[in-house]
């Protein structure tokens, strides 16, 4: 089977967010008050679908050595077929990619995939493995991982969105936002399908808009320099993200030093056909 059919691209869908389900849930406007564990390096969640095999491929490629992160991506797949995921992307790292199990701990310098018909989430720096869950109807398998990330890193909590149709991811990362984390979105006009990073960025909730290449480096940036900070993991995301940012508003705006000439003009990413 080829490559591409492992990652199913589902048909293109409005970008508007889907009622939410019944089950209780992180407000994506409120702070969570559990206690958020103590990792000393960062998670970095990472939502994909159509289009999606590339844009990770491009940053995991752009991803220096000993960068320190974690990294678990949340790939739409189809649930009746095997994946290659693990194997396709263990081409563009020198980091061991593994298939998540249930109840295994996050390590640094390890990027984890999702495996078919589950759900993952993140509890106490472990990953678990649930039942497809369904909200409003839909497989949200994203916006799922992303609370999850919120409610056990608080403002250690980073998500990415990557090249997908449809909304999921947005609610998502609109609780990694609430809870002080860093959001980053692909920029559109380098998206394969650009409904997903669209819909983050009509949302008013993603701090950088860059093309994945772009966004492994900002990663660096931002990670790094936490990480050389000493043994004792820093936590403040938030301070580092409006350090980098450099006073300006944090709402959708790139970093103000990007060297790439794709620059973040929140106006023209209104959730319609990106600007040339």
């Amino acid at each position: 089977m080829a490559a591409e059919d492992q990652v199913a691209a589902e048909k293109p869908r409005s970008t508007k967010r889907p009622v939410s389900g019944t089950k209780p849930r992180l407000n994506a406007t409120t702070k969570s008050t559990g206690p958020a564990s103590t990792l000393p390096f960062p998670i970095v969640g990472i939502g994909a679908s159509a289009g999606g095999l590339e844009a990770c491929t491009a940053l995991l490629k752009a991803l220096p050595p000993g960068s320190g992160m974690a990294m678990v991506v949340v790939q739409h797949l189809d649930p009746h077929h095997q994946s290659l995921l693990r194997e396709l992307l263990s081409r563009a790292t020198r980091m061991p990619v593994t298939q998540v199990e249930d109840g295994g701990a996050v390590e640094p310098e390890h990027v984890y995939v999702i495996p078919p018909n589950k759900d993952v989430t993140l509890r106490e720096g472990a990953l678990r493995l649930w039942s497809r869950q369904q909200t409003g109807g839909k497989h949200m398998p994203i916006d799922r991982f992303f609370r999850s990330l919120a409610e056990d890193q608080k403002g250690g909590a980073i998500g990415v969105i990557l090249s997908g149709t449809g909304s999921d991811g947005t609610a998502g990362l609109e609780a990694i936002k609430a809870e002080g984390g860093i959001v980053f979105a692909q920029d559109p006009r380098s998206a394969q399908y650009p409904g997903m990073p669209e819909s983050a960025i009509a949302a008013a909730c993603a701090d950088f808009i860059l093309p994945a290449e772009d966004i492994a480096r900002e990663l660096t940036n931002l990670c790094g320099r936490a990480i050389r900070k000493g043994p004792r993991p820093s936590r403040d995301w938030s301070r580092l993200k409006m350090v980098r940012i450099s006073g300006r508003s944090s709402m959708r705006c790139g970093p103000p030093q990007a060297s790439t000439s794709v620059s973040t003009r929140p106006a023209q990413f209104n959730g319609g056909s990106p600007a040339g």
